[in-house]
């Protein structure tokens, strides 16, 4: 797997296939470059009246910015591009695919199989522009989201993780099942995390 001559956007595109929900990307972008941010507010509260995601402008701005990106990542498990089996999924590189393997088997080691994992797409759709996200896990009903950048020095990101190629392939630019283990653990034990305080405030 080369990376001579990938630019940020193609590295995406063979990484996770694109979501193809409309999305005025473009326009988006041009405006948040333009630091016309009521305008692009505007524009994202549109897109989730028109998806029918939420039912009113109340209702959206009522919400937590976590509550409403995980809003519209619940809605976009049930839009996905044909492309895309979120239980099987396939892209060129396969760097995705061998992180959601490890992360399975790591779960299902430990859930004596008890617990699903599924992968999903968002590349080029609202959650990227806004919230930052291309991809996200699904482990029973936690979602665990991904920046996947060719960025080494990212640090600004809204995802729970940036996902870089350095960290998942080796010197000969192919997988490295060692470093993919690796980051699967700390994603398995972040969604551990968040799943212990999702529990401990329902019984709070």
């Amino acid at each position: 797997m080369s990376m001579e001559g990938l630019t940020g956007s193609l590295f995406e595109e063979e990484t996770i296939p694109v979501n193809q929900q409309e999305w005025p990307m473009e326009k988006y972008g041009e405006l948040m470059k333009e630091r016309k941010f009521e305008e692009a507010r505007a524009v994202e509260l549109r897109w989730v009246l028109d998806q029918k995601i939420v039912s009113s402008r109340a209702e959206w701005y009522q919400m937590k910015p976590e509550e409403r990106t995980n809003t519209v990542l619940e809605w976009f498990k049930n839009h996905q591009p044909d492309v895309l089996d979120p239980y099987d999924p396939r892209a060129p590189n396969g760097i995705l695919r061998a992180l959601w393997e490890s992360v399975l088997k790591i779960i299902a080691k430990e859930s004596g199989g008890k617990e699903t994992v599924d992968l999903y797409s968002t590349l080029h759709s609202m959650p990227d522009s806004c919230y930052g996200i291309d991809a996200f896990l699904d482990v029973n009903g936690i979602n665990f989201s991904l920046d996947v950048t060719l960025n080494r020095s990212k640090l600004d990101h809204k995802a729970d993780m940036i996902l870089r190629p350095d960290m998942l392939l080796g010197y000969d630019e192919e997988i490295d099942p060692i470093k993919v283990e690796s980051v699967a653990r700390i994603i398995v034990d972040r969604i551990k995390r968040r799943k212990k305080a999702s529990t401990a405030q329902l019984v709070a």
